[in-house]
């Protein structure tokens, strides 16, 4: 597949998507804390439920990607403290770590690796997320407020992530066999199915709200972590972890996505540089527009 065919088909989609929330925001001023509640709290737990239900990954499928997930972020922390350490990045050290450890993919991981791979690889992917979502809300959490909470405070927070108990409930029926009566499976269903535009159209909106301009050099420098150091390094990674050669293209291509949208959430919400975050989130989400189609082509 040419780099071409791979961004008409793929990338093109997403980007409308996204230029659609764009554009509804700039004419209606979305609320964007209540359309990410809406995701967070209804659309993210119904596909992390279909997912791992539908899913054909095995037990041990799950087991590497989760141990892939967890060493890969591991490095991307410890590339992360030695160069934000330097002078000209101390101050959004912090930040900064944030967006080169935690990457979005679950609004634009999911709909990418369908469109990219298959219904198989969301699978893949929402592993990964799982794994995001366990060290964001505990040990991130806890190096982002530090004693503002502590880290029970951060394990009560991650305690309230209804994606968690999403995926222990599809774990259970897989284990036992069991199916949801129609009365609850439809919606699941249909709520899953309306993931992919919805995650899509509020990242969308969010974009419209972000403030792109200055902090050149440390934008700069989030940007070839997120979406050139570290498919790199994850690719480097799943040769020595010796990850099946189906899998390793979907994680190689995950590392590459942009900063997650939560980043800025949660930088928002404790009062940690928000712009500066939400300049983190901007430019690694355009500029994926170039990286991933790329990515696509070498893994493919």
């Amino acid at each position: 597949m040419s780099p071409l065919t791979i961004f008409s088909d793929i990338i093109a989609p997403i980007v409308v998507l996204l230029g659609i929330g764009f554009a509804l925001d700039r004419a209606f001023h979305l609320d964007i804390t209540t359309l990410t509640r809406v995701g967070f709290y209804v659309f993210t737990p119904a596909i992390a439920f279909a997912t791992i239900v539908e899913s054909s990954l095995t037990a041990a499928d799950i087991a590497t990607v989760a141990g892939f997930a967890a060493a890969h972020m591991l490095i991307m922390a410890l590339l992360a403290a030695g160069l934000f350490s330097l002078r000209p990045f101390v101050e959004k050290r912090t930040v900064l770590g944030f967006g080169a450890v935690f990457f979005n993919a679950g609004n634009y991981g999911f709909p990418l690796m369908l469109l990219a791979f298959g219904e198989w690889a969301v699978g893949v992917i929402a592993i990964v997320l799982l794994v995001q979502t366990i060290l964001m809300y505990t040990l991130g959490l806890f190096a982002l407020i530090g004693d503002e909470e502590g880290l029970r405070g951060s394990i009560i927070r991650l305690l309230k992530m209804p994606v968690l108990y999403a995926v222990a409930l599809g774990f259970v029926l897989r284990a036992f066999d069991l199916e949801l009566i129609p009365a609850l499976a439809m919606p699941l269903e249909r709520l899953a199915q309306a993931f992919v535009p919805m995650a899509l159209i509020t990242t969308g909106a969010q974009l419209s709200q972000s403030d792109f301009r200055g902090d050149v050099p440390e934008v700069s420098a989030i940007v070839l972590v997120r979406l050139i150091a570290s498919p790199l390094i994850a690719a480097a990674l799943a040769v020595a972890l010796g990850v099946p050669a189906r899998m390793a293209p979907v994680l190689i291509v995950g590392a590459g996505l942009p900063v997650a949208v939560n980043v800025f959430v949660i930088s928002r919400e404790f009062n940690r540089k928000p712009e500066f975050a939400s300049r983190m989130v901007f430019w690694t989400t355009v500029l994926s527009a170039v990286t991933i189609p790329l990515l696509l082509f070498v893994v493919g």
